[in-house]
């Protein structure tokens, strides 16, 4: 008699519930837990029941669903967590299997393989939808692109000061807004700009904030500022450079 894997279904809306467990419930080797529709549920659940694979419909901010899964992996360090999402956010990937998840599937191009990726995470398994592989992919050949080699790259390259001006130039600032905002002197905002020109070796503004987010120099609070933009201008590079 083989063992049943045993599944804790999380979402918030019950259409999505409902949609997961009609498609698990079908297989004799799942043993459905149940449903939580609320985080603050789905990490007592796991924390009680100590499911072997938890599925998250997320629909979270960037921080917020890394951050669940966290927690719910500290207090159930052998649960094996899934993401469900609608979006495909490289970040948001990356910050996802930081925080132990196994398993980033989208919707609409991985629903269909759901059965199989449980199986496969149930088995210490790892999966990435192709899709997001794409984009990765993607980032790398820009990366490789880069003035300054990969290896050349630490999270120390940048002062705290100059972390702070790129920061806020990737959230839209003037320079004038950046010295206001700060409370650094106009002449100090220069300075830091003209010293990470130096270090990376680009000139441009855009190039920098591409650079200092696609290499994880920097973080921003509000990543909706750049959803969308920065695969938009990977692409042109990556195509201008390919011609």
């Amino acid at each position: 008699m083989y063992e049943k894997i045993r599944i804790l279904i999380f979402a918030k809306q019950k259409t999505d519930r409902d949609k997961i467990q009609s498609t698990l419930s079908k297989q004799d080797n799942f043993d459905i837990l149940g449903m939580e529709k609320d985080d603050f549920g789905t990490i007592l659940r796991s924390e009680l029941l100590k499911p072997d694979v938890l599925i998250i419909d997320i629909q979270f901010t960037m921080a917020e669903a890394p951050n669940l899964a966290r927690m719910i992996r500290g207090r159930s360090p052998s649960t094996k967590i899934i993401f469900l999402s609608s979006f495909c956010e490289v970040e948001l990937v990356g910050f996802s299997f930081k925080a132990g998840v196994s398993a980033f599937l989208l919707k609409e191009n991985d629903f269909d393989k759901l059965v199989l990726i449980v199986n496969l995470v149930s088995m210490s398994g790892c999966y990435i939808s192709e899709s997001i592989n794409m984009k990765l992919i993607n980032r790398v050949l820009l990366i490789n692109q880069f003035p300054v080699q990969l290896t050349e790259i630490k999270h120390e390259l940048y002062t705290p000061a100059e972390r702070c001006v790129v920061t806020a130039m990737a959230s839209g600032y003037s320079d004038d807004d950046i010295s206001d905002s700060l409370h650094l002197s106009p002449g100090t905002v220069k300075n830091c700009l003209t010293s990470v020109r130096k270090k990376i070796k680009l000139k441009s503004r855009i190039e920098i904030v591409i650079f200092s987010l696609v290499c994880g120099l920097i973080r921003l609070e509000n990543p909706d500022f750049w959803k969308g933009k920065i695969e938009a201008i990977i692409q042109e590079n990556i195509g201008e450079r390919q011609d």
